[in-house]
């Protein structure tokens, strides 16, 4: 499925910038858009994430129109700015033809930069193979909403992702006044952001069935850790078995030469899974059954990362395919897992 938004990261999440953010994108919308009124503005964000997401809704700017309606407009962003007394960032993304473009403003509006990119040119040009896991993470942190993300202190994933498609949205008409008061109870009951990664981890894109993505992202609110620390555990837990089972992981049934040297284990920092725990010890729901593919953003020490690569060289596999087979072992563990 083709996804495709876009919008407004404004650098302020404050109730007080919700109103006149709002009356800006009003009388832009009259001016310049037919059928004003029948859009709307939704505010999107999570608990400690260092931006709001705007974006004009209805319309023009559903279904593809969300991604083309904000191309076409990114100087509202300027406008956006003024009002919230921010910095601004407007944005499209859609990966159809896989495209993006970032236009920053300043806090009295003014365009201060501006990068539009094909993903196909920039991958050309960097001479990368977006068929490549590894090629596929240094070309999304090349992208502009890379860059953005990276200058943010937050994730790509989080920016494309996360906040515009799985947080639920403060949606207002573009008539009437809003309330700095409904807007807080909003960010109240809205889902924090994951616990913070650790430093001198290698971030890196990797590929897992969005049901999974889901189902792993829920148990590392549960354990009250990031989503790289359950992977890292799971990888830490399972990789002796993976090794031991290299001939079996080869695709079609391939004979493989011995596996090289097997890695010490290396126990998480801050997660302690129990030994001997099956299925039937612990009271966790079933894994979802497998769905379309969606991308995450994975950070562990670089270490793991030169294990999970030459284990997937080894076989003839994707360190996603790795580190989902981890992910699927060490998950009756993880349910029973403590933190120090």
């Amino acid at each position: 499925m083709s996804v495709f938004h876009g919008g407004f990261w404004v650098e302020r999440v404050d109730a007080h910038a919700i109103e006149p953010i709002r009356r800006a994108v009003r009388d832009y919308l009259f001016a310049n858009v037919k059928e004003a009124h029948e859009h709307s503005l939704a505010f999107t964000t999570r608990r400690g994430a260092p931006v709001l997401h705007v974006a004009v809704r209805g319309r023009d700017a559903d279904g593809k129109g969300y991604g083309l309606f904000h191309a076409k407009h990114a100087a509202l962003g300027g406008l956006v700015a003024r009002a919230a007394q921010a910095r601004v960032h407007a944005y499209h993304y859609e990966d159809q033809a896989g495209s993006e473009g970032v236009t920053t403003f300043d806090a009295i509006g003014a365009a201060v930069a501006d990068e539009q990119a094909s993903w196909d040119d920039v991958a050309e040009a960097l001479g990368l193979d977006p068929e490549d896991d590894s090629d596929l993470a240094t070309l999304f942190a090349a992208l502009p909403l890379g860059k953005l993300a990276e200058a943010l202190g937050t994730t790509r994933g989080m920016l494309v992702e996360d906040i515009p498609y799985d947080t639920p949205s403060f949606r207002v008409s573009i008539v009437g006044d809003v309330s700095a008061t409904a807007f807080d109870a909003y960010l109240a009951s809205a889902p924090s952001v994951p616990a913070p990664r650790l430093r001198a981890w290698t971030a890196r894109t990797v590929y897992f069935p969005a049901s999974w993505a889901k189902d792993l992202e829920g148990l590392a609110a549960r354990l009250g850790v990031a989503t790289d620390e359950v992977l890292h555990a799971a990888w830490e837990s399972e990789k002796e078995d993976l090794w031991r089972s290299a001939a079996d992981l080869a695709p079609g049934g391939e004979t493989v030469d011995e596996a090289p040297a097997r890695p010490e284990p290396s126990p998480p920092p801050r997660l302690v899974l129990p030994e001997g725990v099956g299925l039937t010890d612990v009271d966790a729901p079933d894994l979802p059954a497998a769905d379309e593919k969606a991308s995450i953003d994975v950070a562990m020490p670089p270490a793991c990362w030169s294990e999970v690569g030459d284990l997937a060289a080894h076989v003839d596999r994707s360190q996603s395919f790795l580190l989902q087979r981890a992910y699927r072992l060490a998950r009756p563990r993880l349910f029973a897992a403590t933190t120090r």
